[in-house]
């Protein structure tokens, strides 16, 4: 069986306790960062070069990251973004930018879904003036692909069936 398809003898307030203490863990913006870039870099820490998370555990982390990392804000900035971001209500907000690196940065001031305002808006001004920070899926855009005219793409449809 799976670790979530056993059953566990377990009380409301040891989760709880269990809640508050993955809630308290302690990291500043340079620790955060490091912990981004590793997520960015496949799982290897990128001082170290350790392999600290496997493949799918990037996958994986980098997907829940994207789909509720920003709270009941996540949707819109899966739209509007298109990175995978975590935010916390102490201020930070971590931004994965994969194979690149990562932004970590902490200002306290929350908006009604409980992100930064200021970690919010500076992502997006970032985004907004590099060519190399933005939406995952920015390189699909049918324009782009036909400037660049070295993506072809073709319908095959099987038709015997």
């Amino acid at each position: 069986k799976q670790w979530y398809q056993r059953r566990v003898a377990i009380t409301a307030g040891e989760i709880i306790d269990l809640y508050f203490q993955l809630c308290s863990v302690e990291m500043n913006t340079e620790t955060l960062a490091v912990v981004g870039g590793t997520l960015a870099n496949g799982g290897r820490n990128i001082f170290t070069h350790d392999q600290v998370f496997t493949a799918d555990t990037v996958r994986n982390m980098c997907s829940l990251m994207l789909m509720c990392g920003m709270y009941n804000y996540s949707g819109r900035w899966a739209f509007e973004v298109g990175l995978p971001a975590k935010s916390g209500v102490s201020g930070a907000i971590l931004v994965v930018i994969p194979k690149l690196g990562a932004l970590a940065m902490w200002a306290p001031l929350l908006d009604t879904y409980g992100n930064s305002v200021k970690g919010t808006k500076f992502t997006r001004i970032v985004q907004e003036r590099s060519d190399t920070i933005t939406h995952m899926f920015r390189n699909l855009n049918a324009e782009r692909i036909q400037k660049r005219k070295k993506y072809r793409l073709r319908l095959c449809v099987d038709t015997t069936a």
